[in-house]
C-alpha cells in the first residue's frame, strides 16, 4: 500500500506519506499507489499542472483515490470584485503561484482521463478539494 504525497519543498511534506518530488514520482510503478495526495498545483506552470495530473492518474490502483487542492480562481475573482479581498493577500497569490485553475479547468483535464472520476469536491476556504478515484 503506497501512500504518497507530491512535495516542492520541505514545507509540503506530510508524515504518514511517502515524500515524492515529480521526478521520484515518476519512477514509480504504473497502477501501484493507494492514495496519491497533490497540493502543489498552483506552484506549478499551467502546461506542467495538467502534465502532472495525467501523470499521476497512471500511477494510482484501481480503487485508489487521488487528492488535489488548488486555489479557487472563480471564488478569487468574485472576493476580489466584491472587497472582501486585501492587497496583502492578493500580493501573496500572486508571489506564491505560477498558475491558477478554475473548477472547469479541472473538470475538462479530468474528462480527459479515462477511468478517473471525481469521488468529492469541495471549498476549503479559498481552494478547491477535489477527491478522484479511479475505477477500471
Amino acid at each position: 500500500m503506497k501512500k504518497i504525497n507530491i512535495i516542492q519543498s520541505d514545507t509540503d511534506r506530510i508524515d504518514s506519506f511517502l515524500n515524492l518530488n515529480i521526478e521520484e514520482l515518476k519512477g514509480i510503478t504504473n497502477g501501484t499507489c493507494d492514495e496519491i495526495i497533490c497540493t502543489i498545483l498552483d506552484k506549478l506552470e499551467y502546461f506542467d499542472r495538467i502534465a502532472i495530473v495525467h501523470l499521476i492518474s497512471k500511477k494510482i490502483a484501481n480503487l485508489g483515490f487521488i487528492t488535489l487542492k488548488f486555489l479557487n480562481a472563480t471564488k478569487l475573482c468574485k472576493d476580489v470584485a466584491k472587497g472582501n479581498v486585501n492587497s496583502q493577500f492578493m500580493s501573496k497569490i500572486i508571489l506564491e503561484n505560477k498558475s491558477l485553475f478554475i473548477e472547469s479547468d479541472m473538470i475538462e483535464i479530468l474528462s480527459q482521463i479515462n477511468n478517473v472520476s471525481i469521488h468529492k469536491s469541495y471549498n476549503d476556504n479559498q481552494y478547491i478539494v477535489m477527491v478522484l478515484q479511479k475505477n477500471i
